[in-house]
């Protein structure tokens, strides 16, 4: 079995207001953005390449010509106003030392916390009858997290962010040093030295000369962020698709029209730990959410040593890549229809360690798995509504928010975007190493079969970070 996550762009974007006295890029231009669907290649792995790009005008971006903002009181969700307070421009202190690899492992991991609740809120807004969702927990958190780092000191903006970010869990009282510690750790601790699993996390300033140097050396320090010259789209899609492995190779259109663009790419190559028997895969049925059922390649297998875990909404199967510290997880929902799919989501994720509750109640089982071959492509999608629903409303505003990262008070969050391609199949994997038989003086109890022939829920996952480097709503597996 290989499955592979080729493509996840999001982008947290800032933008400047129009104006006569402050004038960037075009008046009546309407910007496009576009990400290029990347080959994938037909070996057996399991790739990923996310992207996350937080926008001083834009990665992916948009622009607002108009420079107009609307009373808070009447403001619907995606206009958010907040007054700018009285704060003048804050120095950026330099990120306190990060946590060694080998220190101790987080209970609650904020990445994992925050990409469960912002993969909630994408669902609901695509709707419970609506297709395939997919989200990158780590890029889009290490991006708005970079965003924080430059927001104005102690305003609503950075608060907010923070806060959906659940930088909380690892910094006591919201101490930006300990969250900067965190990250640190994370990026450096993330980096897999099975040679069956590669990781690679990237970020990137791309700034001009109104950026703050003091923001950037944050960004260094705490997220290992390279600090590159603004010039144009072309370098910032070479280093996109250098980054990605070529999996995603043209991010911008065009030049966006601000100071910055703060830039995440996450990519994945994982070999499977066991392979599905590609002798055993024939053609079946899946049934999505109405219409008719869909024809598939559905691949089987049947191990006595399946890692299993059951909720009272959800079967859970986890497959493991490598030495077995990163896994694929499906959860199939025991009802079908929609409602059982969005029950599944909200209890799977409803609160900071509801997915890593289920993962430590796993336990071997015989399981008899069927699994369809599976290729999803998301997007790109806008996240502002759902980050709104968690609460950062006031980054989206002109409200002098972000005067850590530029002296320019008109800077502001304008769009987030998201971006991805998922496949699955049993190519070019190992087999198991051997074959336990087990003894016993009674008999065995019966297999639990997992037949995925209607939606599910398929994610990443690193153990030893509690970290989700991805997770999905599959509808339609597209093959």
């Amino acid at each position: 079995l290989c499955s592979r996550l080729s493509c996840c762009v999001s982008g947290l974007c800032f933008a400047r207001p129009y104006s006569e006295s402050s004038r960037r890029g075009p008046k009546d231009e309407k910007h496009r953005k576009t990400v290029r669907r990347s080959k994938i290649a037909k070996q057996g792995r399991y790739k990923l390449a996310a992207l996350a790009v937080v926008c001083v005008a834009a990665g992916v971006y948009y622009y607002n010509p108009t420079g107009l903002t609307k009373p808070a009181a009447t403001a619907p969700v995606g206009e958010n106003v907040l007054k700018a307070p009285p704060t003048p421009p804050a120095s950026v202190a330099g990120a306190s030392q990060g946590l060694r690899s080998g220190g101790p492992k987080m209970t609650k991991s904020p990445v994992t916390a925050a990409g469960g609740r912002l993969f909630r809120a994408a669902c609901a807004l695509e709707g419970e009858k609506g297709g395939n969702v997919v989200v990158s927990p780590l890029s889009v958190v290490v991006a708005m997290s970079m965003a924080a780092a430059g927001a104005t000191e102690d305003h609503a903006a950075g608060k907010e962010i923070r806060q959906a970010m659940e930088h909380a869990l690892v910094a006591e009282g919201g101490d930006e040093k300990a969250a900067h510690a965190y990250f640190t750790s994370l990026l450096t601790g993330i980096q897999s030295s099975d040679p069956k699993v590669e990781t690679i996390v990237a970020n990137s300033v791309w700034a001009k000369g109104d950026v703050l140097d003091s923001f950037k050396q944050v960004c260094s320090s705490a997220f290992h962020a390279q600090s590159l010259a603004l010039n144009g789209a072309g370098p910032i899609n070479d280093w996109v698709s250098t980054q990605t492995k070529g999996m995603i190779k043209k991010l911008l259109e065009k030049e966006p029209p601000g100071p910055a663009v703060l830039l995440n790419a996450v990519y994945f190559k994982g070999e499977w730990k066991h392979k599905f028997d590609p002798a055993n895969t024939a053609k079946a049925q899946f049934r999505g959410f109405g219409g008719s059922p869909k024809e598939c390649d559905m691949m089987k297998s049947d191990s006595k040593k399946t890692i299993y875990a059951e909720t009272p909404t959800s079967h859970v199967v986890v497959l493991p890549y490598g030495s077995g510290r990163f896994s694929g997880i499906v959860a199939l929902p025991k009802e079908e229809g929609p409602a059982a799919m969005s029950g599944a989501v909200g209890e799977l994720f409803a609160d900071a360690g509801s997915f890593s509750k289920v993962l430590e109640s796993q336990s071997s089982k015989h399981v008899i798995l069927s699994l369809p071959r599976f290729k999803v492509d998301y997007g790109p999608k806008s996240l502002k509504s759902a980050l709104e629903s968690m609460g950062v409303k006031s980054g989206f505003t002109q409200s002098q928010g972000f005067l850590r990262m530029t002296s320019d008070p008109s800077v502001y969050i304008e769009d987030v975007l998201h971006k991805a391609v998922i496949e699955v199949n049993e190519e070019g994997t190992e087999a198991a190493a051997a074959t336990a038989v087990v003894m016993t003086r009674s008999l065995p109890p019966p297999p639990v079969h997992v037949t995925v022939d209607r939606p599910f829920l398929f994610a990443v996952h690193d153990k030893e970070t509690d970290t989700l480097l991805c997770v999905s709503r599959v509808v339609d597996p597209e093959l």
